[in-house]
C-alpha cells in the first residue's frame, strides 16, 4: 500500500520530471512538491486533479490508499496493443498482396477482415480495463493503417486515377507507374490520418 507522497514521487520519477518541472506544470513552487513528497503537506483537490491529468491517471489512484496499482494491467494492455497493431499491419500487407495478384474486392475484404480481428482483440481488453489513454493511442496509430485498404481500392476505380495514369504512362519509368496507386493511397490515407488525429 502506497501513501500519496510515495505515489507522487514515483510518478514524477517515472515521467522523468524534476521537482521544478512538475512544479511548473502545476503552477506551484518547487518547495510545495518537495513537501508533498516528504509528507509534510498534501496537495489540494485542484492540484490532485491537475496531477491526474499530467500523469494520465485517475484521481482515485492518488486519493485512495487501498487502490492496487494498475501497472501490470497497463503493461498487459500495451502488449496487447502491439500484438493488435501487428495483426492490423498483417491484414494490410495481405490485402495489398492479394489485390496485386487477383485485382478483386474479395482480396481487400480479406485484408480488412484480418484488420478487424486485430481491432476487436484490442478493444475487448481496452474496454474491460477502462483505459481511454491507451485506446486513444491505439486509434491514433491505426487510422492510417485502417484507411489504407479502402482508399487503395477506391484509387483504382476512380476516373481521376485513370486520367492521371494515362498522363504519366510512358512519361515515367515503369516501376513508378506500377506503384502509382500505392503512392496515391499512402498520400490520401496520410491526409485523412492527419485530419482525424487532430480530433483526438
Amino acid at each position: 500500500m502506497m501513501e500519496l507522497k510515495d505515489k507522487i514521487l514515483k510518478l514524477r520519477k517515472t515521467k522523468g520530471f524534476s521537482q521544478q518541472e512538475l512544479a511548473d506544470q502545476l503552477g506551484v513552487s518547487r518547495q510545495s512538491i518537495s513537501k508533498w513528497e516528504l509528507g509534510e503537506s498534501s496537495p489540494d483537490i485542484n492540484n490532485i486533479i491537475t496531477l491526474s491529468e499530467v500523469f494520465n491517471i485517475s484521481t482515485d489512484y492518488l486519493l485512495k490508499e487501498d487502490i492496487v496499482e494498475n501497472e501490470i494491467d497497463r503493461d498487459k494492455l500495451q502488449r496487447i496493443m502491439i500484438i493488435s497493431l501487428l495483426i492490423v499491419l498483417f491484414g494490410n500487407i495481405c490485402g495489398h498482396i492479394l489485390w496485386n495478384n487477383y485485382q478483386d474486392s474479395l482480396s481487400l475484404l480479406i485484408g480488412m477482415f484480418i484488420q478487424l480481428l486485430g481491432i476487436g482483440l484490442f478493444e475487448y481488453f481496452a474496454v474491460t480495463m477502462h483505459d481511454n489513454h491507451i485506446q486513444k493511442k491505439f486509434w491514433c496509430l491505426n487510422i492510417w493503417l485502417i484507411t489504407f485498404l479502402p482508399i487503395r481500392y477506391f484509387v483504382n476505380y476512380t476516373v481521376t486515377y485513370q486520367i492521371l495514369y494515362s498522363f504519366i504512362d510512358g512519361r515515367i519509368e515503369y516501376t513508378v507507374v506500377m506503384y502509382f496507386p500505392l503512392l496515391i493511397a499512402l498520400g490520401l490515407s496520410a491526409i485523412i490520418f492527419g485530419l482525424i488525429k487532430k480530433s483526438f
